[in-house]
């Protein structure tokens, strides 16, 4: 994959990111935490999980992926990170 298509995926990711947090903010501040405050708790994230990606410290995962309650976490915390990429190496998504 090229350099110029990697960074149009991100992009295209971050856009996406942004849409589906401005969708799912009916959810709620306890199912939802924007990549605008960046302080989701991994215990709100449920499998299937799938890693959006980073923009600076800050990482995405859409939690309950594929599902009617998918809703987007993201997280600066290092260890909230570890424990998402648990979930998801436990039962990755399809």
């Amino acid at each position: 994959m090229s350099k110029s298509s990697s960074r149009l995926i991100v992009a295209s990711s971050a856009l996406l990111l942004l849409l589906a947090a401005a969708a799912g903010a009916h959810h709620g501040a306890a199912r939802s935490s924007a990549a605008g405050d960046c302080s989701g708790k991994s215990e709100d994230c449920h499998a299937p999980v799938k890693y959006l990606g980073e923009r600076g410290d800050c990482a995405c995962f859409a939690c309950e992926y594929r599902t009617k309650k998918q809703h987007i976490l993201c997280t600066r915390n290092d260890a909230e990170k570890t424990k998402l990429f648990q979930i998801i190496h436990e039962r990755p998504p399809e």
